[in-house]
């Protein structure tokens, strides 16, 4: 029996030499086109860094639902993605040829939007406790993204900031990626490390002294270079239809993993699904 219905949006990697589901659906069906839409469905147990994350133990297991898409037209772009280094993107494509491609990425939508937990006088000690948990970590990131191919082997860079109401502060990332054909199996492995403000982690991870409680004291958070590890496997079943089986890894560094609301310093996922490509 499941213990929990988990629904989030699935992973697509973003580039050509890599792109999981995109990629794999468009050679089955013998087509360059780079626009998809994708509905998933699949199995997953998943460890997050919050201190309450779905229950006390931070681990979920249940039945995923997923859905990915990537679109483009005439330079813009809207990606669907879920993966230890991106979520939601908007933006447009600068300049691209055979090796590099530099994109603006106007929205990059992270994070989870709770109404109704600011912390305000007169709460109780365990109101308190439970708004600080499920706090909102809502932001929307603007930047930068320059990606480099090499044959079946991808390197990424971003620099992004926050431009919404939550002046969440700048990040990095930079990614290696690479991808195996073996028959009709595609295998995918992708790595690096992200670097995240002082101003970033003091919004995810910090604890102010109106805040604070004797569950979850003040902690004023660093800047920290956390760490990612996915790697994955899919195959063609048909024309429309793809598995996919996923293990990601994301530790986050000491400036944000010391504080009280981060229950663990590594996090991650395993995950098998099925998937129908539009």
């Amino acid at each position: 029996m499941f213990k929990r219905l988990i629904i989030f949006t699935a992973l697509s990697l973003a580039c050509p030499a890599l792109s999981v589901a995109g990629d794999i659906a468009r050679e089955v069906r013998g087509s360059t086109d780079n626009n998809f839409f994708e509905l998933s469905l699949g199995l997953g147990h998943f460890e997050h860094h919050r201190n309450i994350s779905f229950d006390e133990d931070n681990k979920g297991s249940g039945l995923v639902l997923g859905v990915s898409w990537e679109f483009h037209w005439k330079g813009f772009f809207t990606e669907a993605i879920e993966s230890a280094n991106t979520t939601l993107n908007l933006g447009y494509a600068l300049w691209e040829n055979d090796r590099w491609s530099v994109d603006l990425i106007a929205a990059n939508f992270s994070g989870f939007s709770e109404d109704g937990n600011d912390i305000i006088s007169g709460l109780t000690e365990e109101e308190r406790d439970r708004r600080l948990s499920i706090r909102d970590t809502s932001s929307i990131e603007g930047g930068v993204r320059l990606t480099h191919y090499l044959d079946s082997s991808i390197v990424q860079f971003r620099v992004e900031s926050d431009y919404s109401n939550a002046k969440a502060g700048p990040i990095a990332s930079l990614i290696l990626g690479h991808a195996w054909q073996v028959r009709n199996w595609n295998i995918y492995a992708f790595s690096g490390a992200s670097w995240s403000s002082r101003q970033r982690n003091e919004f995810l991870w910090g604890i102010t002294p109106g805040e604070a409680t004797s569950r979850f004291p003040v902690f004023k958070a660093r800047s920290s270079v956390n760490y990612l590890m996915e790697l994955g496997v899919t195959r063609p079943l048909s024309e429309h239809w793809v598995s996919r089986s996923t293990i990601t890894l994301n530790r986050l560094g000491r400036g944000a993993s010391s504080s009280p609301l981060a229950a663990q310093p590594l996090a991650g996922s395993i995950e098998t699904s099925i998937s129908y490509v539009f």
